[in-house]
C-alpha cells in the first residue's frame, strides 16, 4: 500500500462501465497450472520461468481515469488493441499429431473449476487474443472474434512506470549481498494481489458501497492474461515438448528459443539432468548448474507437502503399483486450523496445531487426466516416457463469470476468501465441487 501511496496509483484507479465491468469479471482468471504430461524421464528436461511476471505485466496497463471505453462489433474488434476484452468463440480440432495438445485459453465451469480446453467462448484481455491468433497460426483451429471493449487511453504515461527502475535497483541490491532487496522483491510482487483484492468491502451506514482501495480488476485481469499468454506463446515453439504450466514457468521436454536473461520480463532457465513430474507444483529433478555443468543435488519442489515427508524414491517405487487408486503417497503435515478449514472439516479443530494425513496421487487429476490410449505398455506408470493427459471437457460453452463478493455472492466465493492463504492443505483446484456437494 505504501508503494502504490508514493507512486499515486490512486490516481489512476476509475470505475469502468458496467459492461466493461461485467467483461472483465469473466475475463478474469488466475495462473495456469496445468499438466500436460507427467512420469519419470531420464532425458534433459528444461523449466522457463518468466521473471517478475506480474510486475512485468504492470508496466503495460493505462491510466484508466484519462481516457474512455469504446465497444465495437463490427469486423474492426478482430484488430490489435493494447487494452481492450475481446469476445472469443473457439474451436480446435483433435488431430493424430496432435491428439494431447494443451488448449488455447481458460474456460470456468460453474463449479469454479478452471479447464483449457479444445472448444469455448469467453471474454478475454489483449494478451490471449494475440496469443489465441498465435495458437491458429501454429496449430489451427477455428477462432471468431464477435466484439470487443477497447480502452482509448489519452496519455502515454503509464502508471506503474517506476517498476522497471525499482526492478533494476534491486538486482543492484542483490549483486552487492545486500538484504534490502528481499523488500524490493515483496513490494513488487505484492502489487498484484492488492488489484484483485476482495478483502475489506462494505456498505457504509448510509448504503455507499465501499470497494478496497486499490481494487481495480480490469488491472488484475490484464496481468493474469498475460502470464497465460507469455507461457502459452513460448509453448508454441514445441507444443508437443510441453510437460506443464506452472503460472510463470514452463516445463519442456525439449529446449526452447527463448530471450533467456535476468531482465524484467526474461525467461530465466533451468535445465534438469532428469525429472519426475507428478501434479502440478510436484516434482523431482536434478539441476544442471548453468556456469559450471555440473549437477546440483536434488531438486525437491512438493507443494503443499512438508519438507521430507515424501521422497523420489517412495513415489518411484509406488508408479510400478498396477493398481491407478493405490499409487498414492501418504504424508502427514502439521498445520494449523484457520475457520475456513474448521467449517470444512470439524469447529472442534478451529485454533489448534494438529497433524494433517494428505494422499498425495502419483499423476493429475482435475483439470486432465491419462490419457486412457497414451501409448504407455504394461500396467502401472511406466518409467522412462512421458505419459499424455487429455482434457475431459471438450463441449462449446461459454465461460462462466468469475465471483466477485459485492456483484454475485457465492458460498465458493464465501469459502475461497476464508481459506485462501491455506491451499496447501486443500486442493483449491477442486474447491469448488466440493463446497457444492456439501451444500
Amino acid at each position: 500500500a505504501y508503494l502504490f501511496k508514493r507512486e499515486g496509483i490512486g490516481k489512476a484507479l476509475a470505475s469502468t462501465p458496467e459492461a466493461v465491468q461485467m467483461a472483465a469479471r469473466y475475463a478474469y482468471a488466475g495462473g495456469r497450472f496445468e499438466v500436460i504430461k507427467f512420469g519419470h524421464s531420464e532425458d534433459r528436461c528444461y523449466e522457463y520461468d518468466v521473471n517478475s511476471a506480474y510486475p512485468t505485466a504492470l508496466c503495460n496497463v493505462p491510466n484508466l481515469v484519462n481516457g474512455e471505453w469504446r465497444h465495437i462489433v463490427s469486423a474492426d474488434a478482430d484488430r490489435s488493441y493494447p487494452f481492450a476484452l475481446y469476445h472469443i468463440k473457439w474451436r480446435i480440432r483433435r488431430t493424430k499429431r496432435h491428439a494431447n495438445i494443451p488448449g488455447p485459453l481458460f474456460r470456468r465451469l460453474k463449479t469454479g473449476n478452471v479447464h483449457y480446453p479444445l472448444a469455448g467462448e469467453g471474454w478475454y484481455w489483449t494478451p490471449e487474443y494475440l496469443a489465441a491468433k498465435a495458437y491458429a497460426e501454429t496449430v489451427g483451429g477455428t477462432f471468431t472474434i464477435s466484439e470487443a471493449w477497447v480502452f482509448d487511453s489519452a496519455t502515454d504515461v503509464k502508471p506503474f512506470g517506476f517498476i522497471p527502475k525499482l526492478y533494476a535497483e534491486r538486482r543492484e541490491l542483490k549483486k552487492a549481498d545486500n538484504g534490502a532487496h528481499v523488500g524490493i522483491k515483496l513490494a513488487l510482487n505484492s502489487m498484484y494481489g492488492k488489484l484483485a483484492q476482495q478483502v475489506g468491502w462494505h456498505v457504509t451506514p448510509r448504503g455507499t458501497l465501499k470497494l478496497p482501495p486499490f481494487h481495480q480488476l480490469e488491472w488484475a485481469g490484464y496481468v493474469t492474461s498475460h502470464c497465460r499468454a507469455a507461457v502459452l506463446t513460448a509453448a508454441l515453439q514445441d507444443i508437443d515438448s510441453v510437460i506443464a504450466f506452472e503460472t510463470d514457468a514452463l516445463f519442456t521436454s525439449r529446449p526452447l528459443r527463448l530471450d533467456t536473461g535476468e531482465e524484467l520480463g526474461q525467461f530465466e532457465v533451468t535445465e534438469f539432468l532428469d525429472l519426475t513430474y507428478m501434479q502440478s507444483g510436484t516434482y523431482y529433478g536434478r539441476a544442471v548448474d548453468k556456469k559450471t555443468g555440473e549437477v546440483k543435488e536434488l531438486t525437491a519442489k512438493t507443494r503443499g507437502i512438508d519438507r521430507g515427508s515424501m521422497s523420489r524414491d517412495d513415489c518411484l517405487a509406488l508408479m510400478a503399483e498396477p493398481i491407478a487408486v493405490k499409487r498414492k503417497v501418504s504424508v502427514t503435515n502439521r498445520r494449523f486450523f484457520t475457520l475456513g478449514l474448521a467449517l470444512m472439516q470439524s469447529m472442534d479443530k478451529w485454533t489448534k496445531w494438529l497433524e494433517v494425513t494428505k494422499e498425495v496421487t502419483l499423476e493429475p487429476t482435475g483439470k486432465r487426466f491419462h490419457d486412457p490410449v497414451c501409448g504407455c505398455s504394461g500396467p502401472g506408470i511406466t518409467k522412462g516416457i512421458w505419459h499424455t493427459t487429455i482434457c475431459p471437457t471438450a463441449k462449446l460453452e461459454h465461460s462462466a463469470e468469475f465471483p466477485v463478493e459485492w456483484v454475485k455472492p457465492s458460498a465458493v466465493a464465501d469459502l475461497f476468501r476464508m481459506i485462501r492463504e491455506d491451499d496447501d492443505v486443500l486442493d483449491v483446484d477442486n474447491l469448488a465441487s466440493i463446497v457444492l456437494e456439501s451444500s
